[in-house]
């Protein structure tokens, strides 16, 4: 069997499932026992949730649940854990977009093919368009390494703060001169990493 992203294809159980370990204890193994006893999935489909949450680094080759299937349980932790575990589970597709988070279905899906050479009519293309997205909602990508890297970009530019306040006066137009600076943007659509870019010009041009 190729070796695709990973997916369900009863992909409308993720979402159900997640929420249900949420409010769960977590196992010692994550089981198919536990799967069927403890969350109340009795149908077969609903156990590729294991293999799938191996991809994702969630749960060890023995089913024992990770540090990130903690933190995922955890509230305030639970966005950027889903989002890390989506980058290990699905490396090959950020590897060609680090803002894959970001694009619609019909871009998605053209990244799949792209990765799989499977036939765009392909019920497994559907399948792994749609179990990404449904992890997807879980994820938080703010503060994450690919906004940071943006930021960077303009930060680079900026002096280096020390214990005191930099001093930002060569930034002033002074005496009727003015200063022009040009930013190299990322190639993206994602609103949150414009934000982060302009929030750090507001936070070390502005006095």
């Amino acid at each position: 069997m190729a070796d695709y992203p990973p997916y369900m294809n009863a992909h409308g159980n993720i979402s159900k499932i997640l929420d249900k370990i949420m409010g769960a204890q977590t196992p010692e193994k994550f089981t198919v026992d536990f799967v069927e006893s403890v969350l109340g999935f009795t149908g077969g489909s609903a156990l590729a949730i294991i293999p799938l949450l191996k991809r994702i680094a969630f749960l060890q080759s023995d089913g024992v649940p990770t540090e990130l299937y903690r933190r995922f349980r955890n509230k305030n932790s639970q966005g950027p854990a889903m989002a890390e575990g989506m980058r290990r589970g699905y490396a090959d597709i950020f590897k060609r977009n680090e803002y894959a988070y970001a694009l619609d279905d019909k871009g998605l899906r053209g990244l799949i093919i792209e990765i799989t050479g499977l036939d765009e009519k392909s019920p497994t293309v559907r399948a792994i368009a749609q179990s990404f997205t449904a992890l997807k909602r879980y994820a938080s990508w703010e503060g994450s390494a690919t906004q940071a890297e943006a930021v960077d970009l303009v930060a680079a530019e900026i002096p280096a703060q020390s214990s005191k306040p930099a001093d930002m006066s060569q930034f002033i137009p002074q005496r009727g001169f003015s200063y022009t600076i040009y930013l190299n943007l990322p190639n993206t659509t994602d609103p949150a990493v414009f934000s982060a870019i302009f929030k750090s010009l507001r936070e070390n041009l502005v006095s």
